[in-house]
Formats: structure tokens, sequence, C-alpha cells
């Protein structure tokens, strides 16, 4: 958060490096997660951190499903400018299974996050528009701010490509008034 992106992720591989040597899979995991940064960036797949999210979803095996839905929502993220798109569609349909199995209302609306992004593609706009909808009304039930702002984020963009002007407009608002109220 701090605008260093190459220090954070040296940083990060240390932290990985501590987690294989430590044998704790947890460690492990966060500091793949950490190295993905903090959005989606539109560059080509970085192999190293697809390999590091690889490596920490098999250590950490079911130990905890939460973290396992993050690892595969961060995986689909970075899989998402891959040649085909099967992959990343299936790990984000993946991330939101096992994060709906674990009965964490933060960790399925993260997961619908990253399945809206892997859906990101015309044919796929009407479905887009429902895991926005329900990504707002998740983050909502969970209380994240943070999340609903980028659930009602999605949402507008959706209705703005349906050309659902009225309802687009409705949205907006609903956007603008949570940014401000929370300050994000």
């Amino acid at each position: 958060r701090a605008g260093e992106p190459a220090a954070a992720r040296e940083c990060f591989l240390r932290a990985a490096t501590a987690g294989r040597a430590r044998r704790d899979p947890v460690l492990l995991a966060r500091a793949a997660l950490g190295h993905g940064g903090l959005g989606v960036a539109i560059i080509d797949v970085d192999e190293q951190r697809v390999a590091l999210l690889e490596e920490a979803l098999e250590a950490l095996g079911e130990r905890d499903p939460v973290l396992v839905s993050e690892l595969l929502s961060r995986l689909a993220l970075e899989l998402y400018y891959a040649p085909s798109r099967d992959r990343s569609e299936a790990l984000s349909a993946e991330a939101v299974s096992v994060a709906r199995d674990a009965g964490d209302p933060r960790a399925i609306a993260a997961a619908l996050g990253a399945r809206h992004v892997a859906l990101w593609r015309p044919d796929r706009l009407a479905e887009r528009r429902l895991v926005a909808e329900e990504m707002v009304d998740v983050a909502r039930s969970a209380g994240d701010r943070a999340l609903e702002l980028q659930g009602r984020n999605w949402l507008v963009t959706d209705l703005w490509e349906l050309g659902e002007m009225s309802a687009w407009l409705a949205e907006v608002g609903r956007h603008d008034a949570l940014a401000r109220t929370e300050r994000l």
C-alpha cells in the first residue's frame, strides 16, 4: 500500500521462503496472496506469481477453506490474461463454491469479485450482472463496505454495458453515497 511494488514483492518472496523453511502452509499462503497485490492488474500472466499461488494451494490442502478460496480467487485473477480463460473461470467458480461451503460471507463476496473478473467477456454480461448483484447483497450482509463498493462498481459497469440507463443512474447514486459515507 506504500506504492513500492518491487520492495513489497521481494518482502513477500522472503516470507514465502520462511513459510517453506518452517513448513508453515498458512504463512506460505499469506505470502502468495501478498505477492499478488491488492487488485486486478492489466498485465501479462506473472508465471512466478502463478507458481507461488499453486504451491501455496498444494501446501495448504483443505486446512483453511477461507484461505483456499482466497488463493483460488487470486489465481483466477492472475490467469485472466492467459491465452485461454477456461482455467480462470473454473478457478473462480471453485473459489465461490469453497467460500459458500465455508459459510463465510466476506469470503463469498470476495470470491464473487474474482468470479466477476473471470467472466469479463461480452457473452457473459448477464451472468456478470447477477454475480455483481449477489456480491453487493453478500457484502452488505457481512458489513464489508469496501467489498460492497466493489460490487456496486461492477454493477455500475454491467448496467452501463446493458444499456439500462435508469437502473445505471440509480446505482451510480448508491455507489456515490456509499463511497462518500465510508470515504472509500
